[in-house]
């Protein structure tokens, strides 16, 4: 886009910035400084990463532990898994049953309903077809 240099003076610097493409502002921004600094990569930035089992050991860890939950709820949620794990021990039921007892009252009507025509119309095309090789 080209700008007209009498229009541009009498412009506000904000309009004027605006006409610069887009391309231009872009490269601006990433150009290191003239101070010479620049951004530290990536292995420069980075701490070394600790296994979670060292990060998560040692007396600091215990004291966060301790202070982001209060003793009366580590006990309410310890029972709460508790009862879970009981309640899944004591019920033998699997989803499978579940879902078997729900699915059985409606097989049970489908093939009430579509089974002797089934039945009938397979006999019928059995019969048809020993027939036509006894000819």
């Amino acid at each position: 886009m080209q700008v007209n240099p009498k229009s541009a003076a009498a412009q506000p610097a904000a309009v004027q910035r605006t006409a610069e493409p887009a391309e231009e502002r872009r490269s601006a921004e990433f150009r290191p400084s003239e101070t010479g600094a620049s951004f530290p990569r990536a292995a420069e930035r980075s701490a070394p990463v600790r296994p979670a089992a060292e990060a998560a050991s040692g007396p600091l860890a215990d004291a966060v532990r301790e202070r982001l939950v209060s003793g009366a709820t580590n006990n309410a949620v310890s029972a709460a898994f508790g009862s879970l794990a009981r309640t899944v021990a004591s019920n033998s039921r699997t989803v499978d049953d579940l879902v078997a007892e729900a699915v059985r009252p409606m097989l049970k009507e489908w093939l009430d309903e579509h089974l002797p025509e089934l039945v009938e119309r397979l006999v019928r095309a059995e019969i048809e077809r020993v027939a036509r090789q006894g000819q």
